[in-house]
């Protein structure tokens, strides 16, 4: 999977990261975490993709978790960072302030919960 163009598509992504893949996860419910403190990566939109992917390799070989990317269209930039699903609204919410964390991200709703 290009990681780079899922992005693009769909504004963001929660992936697995393996030796030769780059698998987007799919969830159902719950809450999506970002578990560094504050951006771990910030990449360009027009990087190239090799670029993205090796941002991508090294943050899940330093944390050992699932990669979430997110755009921010005012800077033209993907977020990158080690990431964490958890299922309990008020503990998605703990988690990311105690990171800090811009938002998380409300999987069944599709939606950011700005912190």
């Amino acid at each position: 999977m290009d990681a780079l163009a899922d992005t693009l598509a769909n504004g963001g992504g929660t992936y697995r990261i393996g030796y030769l893949s780059r698998d987007r996860v799919t969830l159902a419910n719950g809450y999506v975490v970002g578990i560094a403190q504050g951006t771990s990566a910030i990449v360009q939109i027009d990087a190239p993709t090799a670029l993205l992917d090796g941002v991508m390799v090294a943050i899940e070989h330093a944390y050992g978790s699932l990669v979430g990317t997110w755009i921010d269209w005012t800077t033209h930039t993907i977020h990158v960072d080690p990431v964490q699903w958890v299922a309990d609204r008020e503990d998605a919410i703990r988690l990311g302030r105690q990171n800090a964390q811009l938002a998380i991200w409300d999987v069944k709703n599709a939606k950011e919960i700005t912190l």
